[in-house]
């Protein structure tokens, strides 16, 4: 069972890297003036997006898992 545990964790990982890639990719490729307000310019956090904060905490999560499995056994 532990071998199957470090399998499906390192899925989860590969699975999380993948999405955060592909969500940052499509947020680079998504250009367009939705909102016409003249030069007004808004600064836009890495942080501010809930999908990169959900892929960081996932990605916490499942290291913080494997470290706790990895010192018990």
């Amino acid at each position: 069972m532990y071998k199957l545990t470090i399998v499906l964790i390192v899925l989860v990982i590969i699975t999380l890297a993948i999405g955060a890639f592909m969500t940052y990719r499509v947020g680079q490729n998504q250009k367009g003036d939705y909102e016409n307000q003249g030069d007004a310019k808004v600064k836009a956090s890495f942080f501010s997006n809930p999908v990169y904060l959900v892929y960081l905490i996932g990605t916490a999560l499942a290291i913080g898992y494997v470290i706790y499995f990895a010192l018990i056994s």
